[in-house]
C-alpha cells in the first residue's frame, strides 16, 4: 500500500455556515419521525469558538419532540482540510453514533465549495447518526447546502 501527503490549501472565504430545516423537509428525523433542524459549521475555530486554524467546529441539532428542545446529533472541533484544484472541504474525524443506535464512530464528512465560496454542498449520501439512538435519530446530509452567514 502506497500512500501520499496530502497538502491543504489556505482557506480564504467566509468562515461560518449553516442550514436550517423544517419538519416538512424531512431532512432531520427524531424518533423515526421527521422534525426540524440545523447544522452549522464555523472554520478555524475550536470547540469553544476560540480561533484555532485547521479546525472546524461542526455542529448539528434536532427538535426533540418529546422535551420540546433542540438536541445535539454532534457537536464537534475537527481538523478540516481544503483542497481547491478540487474545490472540496473535508471535516476529518466527526463523532457520530452507529446505525444500530448503539454504538459510535467516526467519520469524514466532504463538501463541495462553491465558486464563490459561499455556499458548501455535501454530495454523499450519509446519515448523521445521534450519538444516542443514531437508529432514530439522524440528519440526511445527501444534497445539504450550508450557506455562509
Amino acid at each position: 500500500m502506497t500512500y501520499s501527503a496530502v497538502s491543504s490549501g489556505v482557506w480564504d472565504g467566509p468562515s461560518v455556515f449553516s442550514a436550517s430545516f423544517d419538519k416538512d423537509s424531512a431532512i432531520a428525523i427524531f424518533g423515526n419521525e421527521p422534525t426540524k433542524g440545523s447544522v452549522t459549521i464555523r472554520l478555524d475555530s475550536d470547540f469553544s469558538g476560540n480561533e484555532k486554524q485547521g479546525y472546524a467546529k461542526f455542529k448539528a441539532t434536532v427538535y426533540d419532540t418529546v422535551w420540546f428542545r433542540d438536541t445535539d446529533v454532534t457537536d464537534e472541533a475537527c481538523v478540516y482540510t481544503y483542497d481547491p484544484a478540487t474545490r472540496t472541504l473535508l471535516i476529518s474525524q466527526v463523532l457520530v453514533g452507529t446505525a444500530d443506535g448503539r454504538g459510535t464512530e467516526r467519520i469524514d464528512l466532504r463538501f463541495g465549495v462553491s465558486d464563490d465560496k459561499r455556499e458548501l454542498t455535501c454530495g454523499e449520501d450519509i446519515l448523521l447518526r445521534a450519538i444516542s439512538g443514531g437508529d432514530r435519530t439522524y440528519i440526511k446530509l445527501n444534497g445539504l447546502r450550508l450557506k455562509s452567514e
